[in-house]
């Protein structure tokens, strides 16, 4: 029931990439998530101008395009448990990067040199999650309360936005989005140890994928084919270790500085610089 896009505005300069999660109690789950996907792409390509303030009115443009694909329905499914799907998008223009979300999942902000750190660390440091999940507890369960749907608009559609900081001039930047399949904070477990210390474990499929990404860059191949091998890769060990329980997706942007920081790194180490 996931579905994911790539799109891009030339005249803008805009790249953005999205997924979506089918909601499963859902029917039409899949095909809601399918057809926000195209929409997305149809709704960057048709941009005139861009600013953060249109990433509402993408998502909205989403929403209304959802609603005209299925306009109607069997007397016997109820239209507000039909064709859901959560949304995630992440844009990349000259000026700035923004994220954009309903629903749950992860939208991981990494720095240039997530890779350079110790190896003795599980987890590097210059990774964080920026997606806090619009769900909620309902009789033990948590419970989505913002999604996409073709109902009419609400603020159950409207998206968190976040804008971000550039790091254009030093290591740059890197975008995860990803299905709930692979990293939701809703589900991520807290405790408390015998000295009444809060304690939050980190995440195992997380840990498995900064060591592709490294790889990726390693290789010094930047191309989107590149970089899907490594992403399928890590898909299948995902399911070699037993780690999949849902539908797994993800998308990533590497921003230009990102990849030009790679590149030199890259350079430094085959000519032996320290």
């Amino acid at each position: 029931e996931d579905a994911y896009a790539v799109a891009q505005n030339p005249a803008l300069g805009l790249t953005a990439a999205c997924i979506a999660d089918g909601i499963g109690s859902h029917f039409g789950a899949a095909l809601a998530s399918q057809r926000c996907c195209q929409a997305f792409q149809e709704a960057i390509a048709a941009l005139q101008a861009w600013s953060g303030d249109r990433v509402v009115d993408v998502f909205a443009e989403v929403q209304r395009q959802l609603a005209n694909a299925f306009p109607d329905l069997p007397d016997s499914v109820d239209r507000d448990k039909s064709f859901g799907t959560t949304f995630l998008a992440a844009f990349d223009s000259p000026a700035q990067l923004i994220v954009g979300y309903t629903g749950n999942g992860g939208i991981h902000h990494l720095r240039g040199d997530f890779n350079t750190f110790p190896q003795s660390r599980p987890l590097p440091w210059a990774s964080v999650n920026y997606l806090n999940p619009h769900s909620r507890p309902i009789d033990g369960k948590n419970m989505l309360y913002k999604w996409l749907s073709p109902g009419p608009p609400s603020s159950r559609t409207s998206p968190t936005v976040l804008t971000i900081g550039r790091d254009s001039d030093m290591v740059g930047d890197i975008l995860v989005l990803c299905s709930d399949g692979i990293y939701s904070y809703d589900q991520t477990v807290v405790g408390v140890d015998g000295d009444d210390r809060v304690w939050v474990s980190g995440e195992e499929t997380m840990r498995l994928l900064y060591p592709e990404l490294a790889g990726f860059f390693a290789a010094g191949v930047y191309t989107a084919e590149a970089l899907r091998v490594a992403l399928e890769r890590y898909l299948a060990l995902l399911v070699a270790r037993d780690l999949v329980d849902d539908d797994c997706t993800l998308a990533v942007i590497i921003t230009a500085a990102a990849q030009r920081y790679h590149e030199a790194h890259l350079r430094s180490e085959l000519q032996g610089a320290p």
